[in-house]
């Protein structure tokens, strides 16, 4: 649905009713509020596009900048969805309701229609310029805008009648006609990044009201990837588990931060909820067995998902020879992951087996779909195992590498299968445990090609006791 509403809502006591949550967001997006309120009172152009991927804040910056000008402006909104993309004038409706059906789709009707509405509001908005005071259009969702409406917005922009602040995704991008003011110089875009490690500090600190370390605070951008949503998240549900706690005035973490946490779950399973059953499919597929070959993907779910996803940036694609996919964020693919029953994860690994041997996918891919068969409780062959828990301990993988060693059935490769869980003990610091298993096997493994490195790896454990 898309409603066009005018602003100015406040609590009782004249403060914003925005959630406390809503307002953490905009720690580390001041400049940018600044920016953009200097910009439209300074009339340097006749719009503001406000360009950022989902979670990453530009909601919350537009609200920010709308409460900031509604006493200097006459600040009406629009909100853009999918569902009526496709309609002419559609987020106009409210405002057209009064007009014949075969002036519905006039633009000179609907302009003169949409024109009496902003007059009659800046008559009673109680602004200090009255009827002269400005008109700032605040367009949010604008890649979701009609043509028809977007043109509509343009020629009002041109003719002087309203400052326009649109925010929208860079895939799949404004409408031609909104562009097409930014290529004539006449609007200014302004891309939204992620927050780097010294705002998420300084949202993680503002939020906690503590001492902070440097550790916990690399953690979470790290699994946040600098979005705001997912941070958010991240916090409430380390502190409502117990992960992340405050010890003598520090908030310190114990442990990986939550995949399963109630408000992360939330968030996955809604937006898996708003897309198609196909899309949904794929990114289950992407998310279990990631980085995965784009090719793979698209000849299981089609090309046409494939491109659906990534202009919603709900995927990544690697710039690397073989263009690969994973989910956007981390943290993401790890709780999407488990909303997945044991019986759907088989059903989908199933359904790329046919598919896997043309695919070529990469070593970390590999490692991966090893590890993915395993949790479906398939057959992995001892050498495919072994390859793969190698792999896992030389990226520090090491609970995965423990998995591989632990799956090992042949008596004649559990020396192989003790040295890789010795591996992944001395990547943790657990010396003892991976030099009394070193100890065990090292002899066994005199004649195997990794015997050197087996024998240093012992070496070094005895040397750090």
């Amino acid at each position: 649905m898309i409603c066009l509403a005018s602003s100015n809502s406040s609590s009782p006591n004249g403060r914003s009713a925005k959630p406390e949550a809503e307002r953490r967001q905009l720690t580390g997006r001041r400049e940018a509020i600044e920016h953009v309120c200097t910009v439209i009172r300074s009339r340097a152009s006749q719009a503001v596009y406000l360009m950022a991927g989902p979670g990453v804040g530009k909601t919350s910056v537009t609200d920010a900048v709308r409460e900031k000008l509604a006493a200097e402006m006459t600040v009406l909104r629009i909100h853009g969805s999918s569902s009526l993309a496709k309609v002419p004038y559609g987020v106009l409706a409210p405002y057209t309701s009064g007009l014949a059906p075969e002036e519905a789709d006039s633009p000179v009707a609907v302009l003169r229609a949409v024109w009496a509405h902003f007059q009659e509001l800046k008559g009673s908005s109680g602004l200090k310029g009255g009827t002269d005071a400005p008109v700032l259009l605040v367009v949010d969702d604008a890649h979701h805008l009609d043509d028809a409406t977007a043109s509509m917005v343009v020629d009002m922009t041109s003719a002087g009648w309203a400052t326009v602040l649109a925010a929208g995704r860079p895939r799949p991008g404004l409408p031609a006609a909104l562009n097409q003011l930014w290529y004539d110089g006449l609007a200014e875009r302004i891309d939204l990044r992620p927050l780097n490690g010294e705002q998420v500090r300084e949202v993680v600190e503002h939020t906690l009201q503590g001492t902070v370390p440097v550790s916990t605070v690399q953690s979470l951008w790290s699994a946040s990837g600098g979005n705001p949503q997912l941070l958010a998240c991240l916090l409430n549900d380390a502190t409502a588990a117990g992960t992340l706690v405050q010890r003598n005035g520090i908030w310190v973490l114990l442990g990986p931060l939550p995949a399963d946490g109630p408000q992360l779950s939330d968030l996955v399973v809604k937006d898996l909820l708003r897309r198609t059953p196909e899309e949904q499919d794929a990114l289950k597929v992407i998310a279990l067995a990631e980085p995965v070959p784009r090719r793979l993907i698209e000849d299981v779910c089609g090309a046409g998902v494939v491109r659906s996803l990534l202009d919603n940036q709900v995927v990544a694609e690697s710039a690397a020879t073989q263009s690969e996919l994973r989910l956007a964020y981390a943290i993401l693919g790890e709780s999407t992951r488990r909303q997945v029953s044991v019986s759907r994860s088989l059903q989908l690994r199933q359904k790329l087996d046919a598919h896997l041997a043309a695919a070529g996918a990469s070593a970390e891919g590999r490692l991966r779909l090893v590890e993915w068969s395993l949790e479906c409780g398939l057959e992995v062959p001892d050498l495919d195992l072994l390859n793969a828990g190698l792999l896992a301990a030389g990226t520090f993988n090491n609970a995965g590498a423990r998995l591989m060693a632990d799956h090992v059935r042949a008596p004649e490769l559990q020396a192989k299968a003790l040295s890789i869980t010795a591996r992944a003990h001395f990547n943790e610091g657990k010396y003892r445990e991976a030099a009394e298993l070193l100890d065990g096997c090292w002899l066994d493994l005199a004649g195997d090609p990794e015997a050197p490195q087996v024998l240093m790896l012992r070496a070094s454990s005895h040397m750090a006791l």
